[in-house]
């Protein structure tokens, strides 16, 4: 097993690199090493002579500053196992290293689409939940055709319906719901668009803002079901800057 390192803007030389990876074997256990380079290629010295682990995650307490692209047999890996990892800094260190893969079209965004809507099921931190939803709209929406991403798209929609309405108080409420304002465009969506728009009943835990039931009525004026919303803003609005606009 070797690291290897090419510059990013390509041509020739490699940078002096310290580097910690963790080993992941199929039985569970881990352990991390420190390597030293300043070349292209670094053999990993500590595996000369033993199986090779399940998987590398390079740099996984995220200390180091790089573009980090797992190989082949890591990646089918960490697609399979990291809605278990129990290690929050592993999990987004490895999740953000599968990303780079897609990006340098060296992974298939579609399985990587689908680890994103498992680690979003169980997700319970509001920062990294809208980080891993950042990605998934880039995978579905740049990445994966139409009939590819319609599929993911929908089980998407159908996830964060149900966390906002079964999980009142999560903090994730404000940005599960401008997502969906951005990417969702069914009827229950739309629905709950109207509602923040007009200030109707919300789920609990939902407390939009005036940028919020903009963003609600943008919505609907792009389905082109928009219908009283924008004259309900306006009069909420009537003494701002945004009524005036309306």
């Amino acid at each position: 097993a070797a690291v290897l390192q090419q510059r990013a803007i390509g041509g020739d030389g490699a940078w002096p690199l310290q580097l910690e990876l963790l080993l992941l074997d199929d039985d569970g256990g881990r352990r991390t090493i420190a390597i030293e380079s300043d070349a292209e290629r670094t053999t990993i010295e500590a595996l000369l002579g033993e199986a090779a682990p399940a998987a590398i995650v390079v740099n996984p307490r995220d200390v180091a500053y790089g573009q980090f692209v797992p190989d082949a047999q890591s990646r089918a890996f960490l697609l399979q196992h990291l809605p278990l990892e129990q290690d929050p800094l592993v999990r987004a260190s490895a999740v953000a290293a599968l990303f780079e893969a897609v990006r340098e079209a060296e992974q298939d965004p579609l399985p990587f689409a689908e680890l994103l809507l498992a680690l979003l099921a169980n997700e319970r931190d509001p920062d990294t939940h809208g980080v891993l939803l950042d990605m998934l709209a880039t995978c579905l929406g740049r990445y994966l055709g139409d009939d590819r991403a319609a599929p993911l798209a929908a089980k998407r929609t159908e996830l964060l319906l149900l966390q906002l309405a079964e999980q009142a108080g999560s903090g994730r409420e404000l940005g599960t719901f401008r997502h969906l304002a951005r990417y969702g465009g069914d009827a229950r969506v739309l629905d709950l668009c109207r509602a923040v728009a007009t200030g109707g009943a919300v789920p609990e835990g939902l407390d939009p803002g005036k940028q919020d039931r903009f963003l609600a009525a943008a919505a609907l004026l792009a389905a082109a079901v928009a219908d009283g919303e924008f004259d309900a803003l306006r009069q909420r609005s009537a003494r701002d800057d945004g009524g005036k606009e309306l």
